[in-house]
């Protein structure tokens, strides 16, 4: 079963069925296999020397065309994996070598166990073949991502959504790999409404939507307001004169909407719950802390218990009175919440 981060919780599984069925794997797929069970080597094709690559990769001297792309996987006295493939290299009736060649590499190892001339032309087989595959990974995202921690694919992704680098990595709740599957909403230079509802949408699976334009009380510092017996500034009537320490705007905030709910889902939202503080690092993520907001639980009334004697309510966030009133949204959590969670 695949984990979190939707890599396979046994990666020798698949070398086992290699060693078993061969025949059932193409090349490539032989080769990511092995490359992903052994991360602390280089990449196959990066090695410097070729005593650093744990995989030896021939080819097969044959006369008929192959059946499989892989003939067989063993490993070697010496702990190295060897991998016989019939369909990339210089021998065969589709190989570089005149057919004569591979008809006599052929008849020397099956009939006088003979294998010098074929061992030879694969100490430059290995390489070739090795190069031949880093050329195809370099360019899959998938065969890239088989080792997370040297995923190059994620680094180009990363850097068009600000998440290049290790100080972007890592520092929220929220995985990189669900901030990575949207990066096209961060690469973009505007963030729109529908951006947001989009990324909480796909992250918490709920409904959400965005109400711009909601008011609120801002403090206003207090150097910008109005004293008495002071005219060097902000005392002028109808233009930046003031009463009070706050001010009403509407500009600078919005709600975000979720819902409607299960009771059972609406409790993760609850603060100090992991879904709050994830839908803080996602909204702070997507704003750059640039407006203010709040959150609106939409219950459904269906699922909201009413409060009774003995039972355990929190008083401001789950207890109700009177009968059904379809949706229960007076809910409301700011932004403070979030931070806290």
């Amino acid at each position: 079963m695949a984990g979190p981060d939707r890599h396979s919780a046994q990666p020798l599984a698949a070398v086992e069925q290699l060693g078993r069925e061969p025949y059932r794997f193409s090349l490539f797929a032989a080769l990511r296999v092995l490359e992903r069970a052994d991360p602390a080597r280089p990449r196959l094709g990066e090695a410097r020397r070729a005593a650093d690559d744990r995989v030896r990769i021939e080819q097969l001297p044959h006369l008929t065309f192959a059946p499989s792309d892989v003939a067989t996987f063993q490993a070697t006295s010496g702990g190295k994996l060897r991998i016989a493939q019939f369909g990339f290299g210089v021998f065969g009736p589709n190989g570089a070598l005149p057919s004569h060649l591979s008809e006599y590499a052929f008849e020397r190892r099956r009939h006088h166990d003979d294998g010098a001339v074929s061992d030879f032309v694969n100490l430059f087989q290995h390489r070739m073949t090795a190069l031949f595959y880093r050329a195809w990974a370099e360019a899959d995202p998938v065969a890239s991502h088989s080792r997370p921690d040297d995923d190059d694919f994620a680094t180009y992704l990363g850097a068009l959504a600000g998440l290049a680098g290790a100080p972007a990595l890592g520092r929220d709740s929220v995985s990189d790999y669900a901030k990575l599957f949207r990066a096209g909403l961060l690469a973009s230079a505007s963030r729109p409404a529908d951006g947001l509802e989009t990324l909480l949408s796909d992250y918490f699976g709920q409904r959400v939507a965005v109400r711009e334009f909601v008011g609120g009380w801002l403090r206003v510092p207090d150097g910008l307001r109005t004293r008495l017996g002071e005219t060097d500034g902000y005392a002028t009537l109808g233009r930046d004169a003031t009463l009070g320490t706050s001010s009403w705007q509407r500009q600078s905030r919005f709600e975000l909407a979720i819902g409607p709910l299960r009771f059972e889902e609406f409790l993760q939202f609850l603060p100090g719950s992991r879904a709050l503080r994830a839908l803080g690092d996602l909204v702070r993520l997507y704003t750059s802390g640039e407006w203010s907001w709040q959150v609106r639980l939409l219950v459904d009334d269906g699922d909201a218990p009413g409060v009774s004697l003995g039972k355990v309510g929190r008083l401001g966030w789950t207890s109700w009175l009177g009968g059904k009133r379809g949706i229960a949204s007076d809910v409301v959590l700011q932004e403070g919440h979030a931070a806290a969670a």
